[in-house]
């Protein structure tokens, strides 16, 4: 089993929703794969697009930054995007950079 804190991406889906649920910290040296894995066909296609956050114990502004470019993306394209509650400091910084009120939040992937 992977450490809490050791990154981890799974993309599961089809047309109607793709999750993207990501484990450990997302950061400088992990927000490319979440990058790679949003511009991928399975993301790209679907009519939802939902970052699964609930396993994510530590993201910095660059884990936020591919966060919010997807959102403009699927906006863009006119698909749904969503994210789940992620840990303590990943809700924190949602809050206080205010993303959580621009974003829309599920507690699961599933309500989407």
């Amino acid at each position: 089993m992977p450490a809490p804190d050791e990154f981890a991406l799974d993309v599961a889906g089809g047309d109607e929703r793709t999750v993207i649920r990501v484990s450990g910290e997302l950061d400088l040296g992990s927000a490319p794969q979440l990058e790679a894995a949003i511009a991928a066909e399975p993301a790209r296609s679907a009519r939802s697009l939902v970052i699964d956050l609930r396993e994510t114990v530590f993201m910095d502004s660059t884990g936020l930054r591919a966060v919010l470019a997807a959102a403009r993306q699927a906006r863009e394209s006119g698909r749904r995007f969503a994210v789940t509650h992620g840990g303590e400091q990943v809700q924190r910084i949602f809050s206080v950079t205010g993303a959580d009120s621009r974003l829309e939040v599920l507690a699961d992937p599933e309500d989407a």
